[in-house]
């Protein structure tokens, strides 16, 4: 069997100022600022690369997605690292995910039930904390207790080290034969 997520990154919630504060603490310098839009960040790697990084302020600028992949594309090139590998550091949010994974504990809260489930996230294997109703926890039960992987689909967070599956769109049992 083989844990899989699908998801697409929602770059929006990377703020300026975490991956700003991120470059700094890697080395790189702020040299300026480009119009009133952006900052300017260099990395003499050796004497004969240099790279560069242009990081908007604003969330709310049209290719603020895209500087932001850009920076993520060349600090994984400069680390010489997959860019999942940052983006653990830096996702805050993925939205609209599919996550398939198996049920590790289950817990009774007042009237919620919250499930852990191990599954690969960013290309690991990681605990995901997702919070069911009824009818989902039951059917968590059932994988729980038949080792079967659980399918949910929904928003996933970051807290710290701690992933959570939210908004909740549905789950489903994955039968083996």
């Amino acid at each position: 069997m083989k844990l899989t997520l699908e998801y697409s990154v929602n770059f929006e919630p990377i703020a300026p100022e975490q991956l700003g504060a991120y470059l700094q603490a890697n080395g790189w310098s702020k040299d300026g600022y480009f119009l009133d839009n952006a900052t300017v960040w260099h990395l003499s790697k050796d004497e004969v690369e240099e790279f560069e990084i242009l990081l908007p302020i604003k969330t709310n600028l049209g290719d603020y997605e895209t500087r932001i992949r850009e920076a993520i594309l060349t600090l994984a090139e400069v680390k010489e690292i997959n860019p999942l590998e940052l983006l653990k550091d830096l996702m805050v949010s993925a939205t609209n995910i599919k996550l398939q994974g198996m049920v590790i504990s289950i817990a009774e809260e007042d009237s919620k039930v919250k499930v852990n489930t191990l599954g690969v996230v960013l290309g690991k294997l990681r605990q995901v904390e997702i919070e069911l109703d009824k009818y989902d926890a039951d059917l968590a039960i059932k994988a729980y207790q038949e080792r079967l992987p659980i399918i949910c689909k929904g928003d996933l967070i970051k807290k710290g080290d701690r992933f959570i599956l939210s908004n909740l769109q549905k789950c489903v049992l994955e039968e083996l034969y």
